[in-house]
């Protein structure tokens, strides 16, 4: 054998070589290095803002609100005419309680003037001024804003005063 035979024949063993030790050290990489996974999605919380209207004085809100937004009353009209609300969490068991009331098919059988709707709001996020420690201010300024959004309310049937009571409803 002569020595340029010998000599490619060393060169090809070092190259398988490299060769070799490179895919090593490769796989030895993509196993120490973890997956990376991108973060889970950012999950905004809704809120639910629930507002309790007497039915026989608040008629025309009613009307306005079941057109479809087009006759939509003003905020303030919204603030005075509310007798009581609820603002909170959508998965929370009180919105449950209160999604059974939204969701009834039957009204009052016997009308009387302490009858309500309840009506519903769906909230992206937390809104202050609807909690119960804000003050009238803050509620009217919320108010403004919520009409703003232009959100299309969840309008209860005829209920009977009772089925808000213990609902975790406060005073405006």
């Amino acid at each position: 054998m002569e020595w340029k035979d010998a000599l490619l024949l060393a060169l090809a063993f070092v190259t398988v070589g490299f060769a070799l030790l490179a895919s090593r050290s490769k796989r030895a990489k993509q196993i120490a290095a973890p997956a990376v996974s991108p973060p889970p999605p950012v999950v905004r919380e809704r809120w639910r803002l629930v507002l309790v209207m007497n039915a026989t004085k608040q008629k025309a809100i009613f009307d306005a609100l079941a057109s479809g937004g087009t006759l939509a009353p003003s905020a303030d009209e919204m603030f005075e005419a509310t007798q009581s609300l609820w603002f909170g969490k959508a998965s929370s068991d009180a919105a449950s309680r209160i999604d059974r009331l939204l969701s009834r098919a039957d009204g009052v059988s016997e009308p009387s003037e302490y009858d309500v709707h309840l009506v519903a709001f769906d909230l992206e996020g937390d809104a202050p001024g609807f909690r119960p420690s804000d003050d009238l201010m803050s509620r009217l300024d919320a108010f403004k804003t919520l009409h703003k959004l232009g959100l299309k309310p969840k309008v209860s049937v005829r209920l009977g005063a009772e089925a808000y009571g213990s609902g975790g409803f406060y005073k405006r």
